[in-house]
């Protein structure tokens, strides 16, 4: 996720004076006054000029009956920008959900034909075809508690570690 955070942020950054950037060149005297000096450039996307920043907060800071056409035109185009962002950024899950949906549909044709029993008191594992009617996730989970139990700590090997973690006692006690 930092990845895509590290990717989709200078992105949408993009996005932003683009679409500001667009709008207020319907303005070509707003434009000329309140573009940005460095054009801003992303991943392989022609190179766009956005709002300058500091000229648009002090626009911003003035009140709205008090502004230049050239000002409100600026502002105006910075809001416009703002909502074709967020319109563009709304895609951002739908693909995301086309993708996980890809993923899931991937890992389910290559289902396993084949289950491996565990509950069996041999050491091997046995692959079995399913019954006709495969087991619920009850007796599933119960059928691992019972394999679990049947293989707890080996009894010989549980008495070796419980005569090696008994302190020996040397000497006489005083």
């Amino acid at each position: 996720m930092m990845s895509a955070g590290l990717i989709g942020s200078p992105g949408l950054g993009y996005a932003k004076d683009r679409y500001s950037g667009e709008e207020l060149a319907k303005n070509p005297a707003a434009y000329a006054e309140f573009k940005a000096s460095q054009p801003s450039q992303w991943l392989v996307f022609k190179a766009v000029t956005g709002i300058d920043g500091q000229k648009l907060q002090a626009a911003r800071s003035i009140e709205p009956g008090m502004r230049t056409p050239e000002q409100q035109a600026a502002v105006e185009a910075d809001i416009k920008g703002n909502r074709r962002t967020l319109k563009t950024d709304s895609f951002i899950p739908g693909v995301m959900a086309v993708i996980y949906l890809l993923i899931l549909l991937y890992f389910k044709s290559m289902a396993v034909t084949s289950q491996c029993i565990l509950s069996q008191p041999s050491n091997k594992w046995q692959a079995r075809r399913p019954a006709a009617a495969a087991p619920t996730v009850s007796q599933t989970v119960t059928e691992s508690f019972k394999a679990r139990r049947e293989r707890r700590a080996f009894p010989r090997f549980r008495k070796i570690i419980h005569a090696r973690s008994k302190p020996e006692r040397t000497g006489a006690s005083a």
